[in-house]
């Protein structure tokens, strides 16, 4: 099984990327920024 496509909403960033990359070892193909405040 694959995942092709995942969101993931957090609340800091910078923290979920280094967990995420660092931790887990996934690899961030695309990065979108929102602008500040969007989502929520």
């Amino acid at each position: 099984m694959k995942i092709h496509l995942t969101s993931v909403f957090v609340d800091d960033q910078a923290k979920a990327e280094h967990f995420y990359t660092e931790i887990l070892g996934f690899v961030k193909k695309h990065d979108l920024p929102l602008g500040e405040g969007a989502g929520g």
